[in-house]
């Protein structure tokens, strides 16, 4: 009978691998990744908010107008004393930025300037706010319930009031326009035409002759120095032939061309036509 192998025990289960650490590492890495982009964010969105320029205040028109438009979308849905509130403090609004009026701290009797108070020393109103404070006495009838409305007649008095203020804003602009200045550029000269005229010509006068008389004097003659006589040079008589010759006058002297004055003639001594008698030579 062959042997059985030997039985071995039985193989215990493989490890299994532990990631609670992993995932811990990767959980605080995500809550630290989560905590630097909120701060950077809000860092950045603070620095953003603080080189953004401030806005532009709307010009006292244009913020009414756009204040009764909106108005004029929700009246249907507002009662009568919300809308004459909310319209009452746009014409008041709207005063104060345009004419300097505290209208907010004012009734309407006294900006009508016909409060019933004694001594009441009120203004009277500026004028040309006749429409638009008969605006704000509807809007205190319409409040108090001294006169029924209906909500088109609140949307037909906001319109009326857009209108108003619309024709009260473009005459202050045409009022406060600044004058025209004067045109102080010169005016250019007229264009040259294609073939210009000559220009006449002008006559000129002759110019004086030599021989008149200049009516300037000429200036004086310098002196002349004399020049200075020349030495003379002795001249021996020529020898006399026994018969009488033909006295030959001596040759000129030449003169030295520096000299700027001719040498004076040199006359030769007289000697007589007759000849002389001849002494005998002696024994």
């Amino acid at each position: 009978m062959p042997p059985f192998p030997e039985i071995r025990d039985i193989t215990p289960p493989a490890p299994v691998p532990d990631h609670t650490v992993l995932y811990a590492q990767i959980i605080f890495g995500g809550i630290l990744l989560a905590l630097f982009l909120f701060f950077y964010l809000r860092w950045l969105r603070k620095r953003i908010k603080a080189n953004t320029p401030p806005d532009v205040p709307l010009s006292p028109g244009v913020a009414a107008q756009r204040r009764l438009t909106e108005l004029h979308t929700l009246a249907a849905g507002l009662s009568a004393r919300e809308t004459s509130d909310a319209l009452a403090d746009t014409i008041r609004t709207y005063l104060h930025r345009t004419r300097g009026i505290l209208a907010h701290f004012r009734t309407t009797e006294e900006l009508l300037g016909t409060t019933g108070r004694r001594n009441a020393a009120v203004p009277p109103p500026l004028p040309g706010l006749a429409p638009i404070l008969d605006i704000l006495r509807t809007c205190d009838q319409y409040k108090y319930g001294a006169a029924a409305s209906t909500p088109t007649q609140r949307q037909a008095l906001i319109a009326r009031t857009a209108s108003v203020l619309a024709a009260d804003n473009d005459g202050r602009a045409a009022n406060t326009a600044a004058p025209a200045l004067p045109d102080s550029t010169p005016p250019l000269p007229p264009a040259s035409p294609a073939h210009p005229t000559p220009e006449p010509a002008i006559p000129v006068s002759p110019s004086p002759i030599a021989d008149s008389p200049s009516p300037i004097s000429s200036p004086p003659a310098l002196p002349v120095p004399a020049p200075m006589p020349e030495p003379a040079i002795p001249v021996s008589p020529a020898p006399i032939a026994d018969s009488p010759s033909p006295v030959s006058s001596p040759p000129a002297i030449p003169v030295p061309a520096s000299t700027p004055e001719p040498a004076a003639p040199v006359s030769p001594p007289p000697i007589a036509h007759s000849p002389s008698p001849i002494s005998p030579p002696r024994a």
